[in-house]
């Protein structure tokens, strides 16, 4: 059922086109994942956070889409994080959001493999098909956006996605930044 859905789901934004009139709050969009995910996170004896920038946070995009690349970062932190150590959503000013946990990482090599499509270092760890984090670079790249996959301070992976920023002024949208 779950990997039907994830199909689903990159089907669905293979066709995903943002327009330069949609915006989303970052931290809006991380506050919404916590709250999705709260239960669940409960029920695993996990804890998931959101930090840093406290004020609204716009970036050109789609916000449900956002939402979902923000959830897939936080539900893949969550699966490989002990129960006593926190998953860290970070909202940095300038459209950056940062997903940390203290599992095993990722290791250099695998860095750029794990965005790829079915692909897992463990097949037999899991129950994944390898689908979350390409849907994450599919919905981040439609958004003109870059991701990328770190070491954290926490010890584990931590998951980077940089988004064009833009600022609000009254009824126009003027962009702050362009990511190339």
């Amino acid at each position: 059922g779950r990997l039907v859905h994830q199909l689903l789901n990159i089907a669905q934004f293979d066709i995903l086109t943002v327009t330069d009139e949609e915006s989303a709050d970052l931290r809006a969009v991380s506050v919404e994942v916590v709250s999705m995910l709260a239960p669940w996170v409960l029920d695993q004896g996990k804890s998931l956070e959101v930090n840093g920038f406290e004020g609204r946070v716009w970036v050109r995009g789609n916000s449900d889409a956002l939402v979902h690349a923000v959830r897939n970062l936080a539900e893949n932190a969550l699966e490989y994080t002990p129960p006593d150590m926190p998953v860290v959503i970070e909202i940095l000013e300038g459209g950056t959001v940062k997903v940390k946990d203290s599992g095993p990482g990722i290791p250099p090599q695998h860095r750029d493999l794990v965005f790829q499509r079915f692909w897992r270092a463990d097949q037999r760890r899991g129950s994944g098909s390898g689908l979350g984090l390409a849907i994450v670079r599919k919905i981040v790249d439609e958004h003109s956006g870059i991701v990328w996959v770190e070491k954290s301070e926490l010890g584990g992976a931590r998951f980077i996605v940089r988004l064009p920023a833009i600022s609000q002024i009254g009824d126009e949208t003027v962009m702050q930044e362009s990511l190339g």
